[in-house]
């Protein structure tokens, strides 16, 4: 019997965090992916990951008070951990919106799945993009390994690592903002130029409407770029990821 409760409380706790984070990381807890779904997939990643951080659990304890801290304080970490997560994903989102604001695609709107709310269309489509592309270079997997490692940090029972979690998530806030600026740069310069070019044109010649002419151009142009840099803006996204997960985590 204490072999079976020692299991049991073994597998409830590591649920409690694999589970939780599951549920927010990107692809595993999108709101279209069907709640069963992505609570077999917690069980059975959570059965898997068991035996090998049992050695991070303390024994079980006896009283209910210290029970319940250790399953809410994993609860804590693995919501924690998804969102980091989620937080570096939002690169994508925050640079569709910078793109499509600097090249005149800020009106074309639609409901975005992964935060929500109504937003730019191409927001949403790099966001999809971007979690396909996650699936399909296995990127999946170092999110798991991540909330495997990070047992040698945030140790279940001992005192919370708040500052460590406050650390982290100042570190990814900052890398998610730099990278969105890095990866919609190019259409900031076009934007930039173009913009003024046109300034220039308007003052030459006032009669003519600069604005009927330069909005079309600028779409078009826009969507040029788009075609252009969109493999190597994926990449620079993909390769940074992937560096965060190995290195900028735990």
């Amino acid at each position: 019997m204490n072999y079976l409760e020692a299991n049991a409380f073994l597998f409830m706790a590591v649920f409690m965090r694999i589970g939780t984070a599951m549920m927010v990381l990107p692809g595993f807890g999108e709101s279209n992916v069907p709640a069963q779904l992505r609570l077999v997939l917690a069980l059975t990643t959570s059965f898997v990951i068991a035996p090998v951080v049992a050695a991070s659990y303390p024994p079980m304890p006896s009283e209910l008070v210290p029970f319940a801290g250790i399953l809410l304080g994993e609860l804590a970490y693995g919501l924690a951990l998804g969102t980091l997560a989620r937080i570096f994903m939002m690169t994508l989102n925050i640079a569709g919106n910078v793109i499509a604001a600097e090249s005149g695609l800020s009106f074309a709107t639609n409901f975005d799945p992964t935060i929500g709310i109504q937003g730019a269309l191409l927001s949403s489509f790099l966001t999809m993009l971007g979690i396909t592309l996650v699936f399909e270079a296995d990127l999946h997997h170092l999110m798991i390994a991540g909330l495997v490692s990070a047992y040698d940090v945030l140790k279940p029972g001992a005192p919370p690592a708040w500052g460590d979690l406050a650390d982290l998530a100042t570190r990814t806030l900052s890398k998610t903002f730099r990278l969105a600026i890095q990866m919609s740069a190019p259409f900031i310069v076009f934007n930039l130029v173009f913009n003024a070019a046109a300034g220039t044109v308007a003052r030459l010649l006032p009669q003519i409407q600069v604005f009927f002419i330069a909005m079309p151009l600028n779409i078009m142009a826009g969507i040029g770029l788009l075609m252009v840099t969109l493999g190597s803006i994926m990449m620079l996204f993909l390769n940074t990821f992937a560096d965060t997960l190995q290195h900028g985590w735990f």
